[in-house]
């Protein structure tokens, strides 16, 4: 009784489009956000670099799960995509002044120096970037929804306009 029609018994299932070319897309723009903050973190982990306590490797490991976090928030929709990599991409441009990577690199520190006796530990390390990654990716998410918004709005207005409807005198 639970038999398909014949017309998709043949049907393929349907795939997530997009993983690929999503995954190639993200990453690229995730690694163009990280020229500021890495330079930033190894300015201030430099210091302790004789000693290896990790710091390295705390980074790299937070930088791998926000990539993550990241791709698996733009495997779930183009809608999610689009916001991502619009936002990244304004978000990557914003380093030539690069107040908000500064602002939110120190407000992580801040918070690792308050939650931990040695701050600058492989954990503090660790701790740091995947705070600042976190907020970057939402700070990326949140710029992507203002220019999806913004698109959006401009789009209308320009149809509006084309159409000859509108508020016009």
């Amino acid at each position: 009784m639970n038999a398909k029609p014949p017309a998709q018994a043949n049907r393929k299932p349907q795939e997530p489009r997009g993983g690929l070319l999503w995954l190639l897309a993200w990453t690229a723009v995730f690694a163009a956000n990280l020229v500021i903050p890495m330079t930033f973190a190894n300015l201030i982990f430099s210091e302790r670099k004789v000693n290896g306590e990790g710091q390295d490797l705390g980074m790299a490991l937070a930088i791998a799960i926000v990539w993550l976090l990241g791709g698996m928030i733009g495997l779930k929709s183009s809608d999610r995509r689009f916001k991502l990599i619009s936002g990244g991409g304004a978000v990557a441009a914003s380093q030539a002044f690069p107040m908000l990577q500064v602002i939110l690199g120190l407000a992580s520190l801040v918070f690792v120096s308050w939650a931990l006796d040695d701050p600058k530990s492989g954990f503090g390390g660790f701790l740091a970037t995947l705070l600042s990654g976190s907020f970057l990716l939402l700070a990326s998410y949140l710029a992507g929804v203002l220019i999806h918004r913004t698109r959006g709005a401009w789009r209308a207005a320009k149809m509006r306009f084309l159409s000859g409807g509108g508020n016009t005198p």
